[in-house]
């Protein structure tokens, strides 16, 4: 008799994977596509939902910020810490902020069930755009240290 275990651990990655493929895909897609009005729509949202702590320019300076016990990051150099790289799914997963861990003491709102939450007509689908139209527009904002 083989080991289920094996099996186990297998079908996890499977699904692993293919839960990932809606980003991917929609990532991919904007790549072929019109970047321009992804990153103006994703600035939009950002203006209206982050702003208030990380600031309109991203640089952690917002109107809340000096009220918060965590100060908001500054998003304009995200990719200085990974040697240049923009860590485009990690961010997405913050921003989701359902399955990361680390995301610490979850002092910035979850987006991904409030993204839900504000608009009932709102689908996983239309939510997970929301946030890769943010990403993308935080990749466009990144000082000469993370292009």
């Amino acid at each position: 008799m083989e080991n289920p275990k094996r099996y186990l651990g297998a079908g996890f990655a499977i699904l692993a994977f293919v839960m990932m493929i809606p980003v991917v895909g929609i990532a991919a897609d904007e790549a072929e596509g019109d970047v321009s009005s992804l990153i103006a729509r994703g600035e939009a949202s950002f203006l209206a939902n982050c702003a208030s702590c990380h600031g309109v320019g991203g640089a952690g300076d917002g109107s809340v910020a000096e009220y918060l016990t965590v100060k908001p990051s500054d998003l304009t150099n995200i990719g200085a810490d990974d040697a240049g790289e923009f860590p485009f799914d990690d961010l997405y997963q913050v921003i989701d902020g359902r399955p990361v861990a680390s995301h610490g003491s979850r002092g910035m709102p979850v987006w991904g069930p409030a993204f839900k939450g504000m608009d009932e007509t709102s689908s996983k689908q239309t939510v997970k755009e929301k946030i890769v139209e943010i990403v993308y527009y935080l990749k466009s904002i990144q000082g000469p240290a993370a292009e």
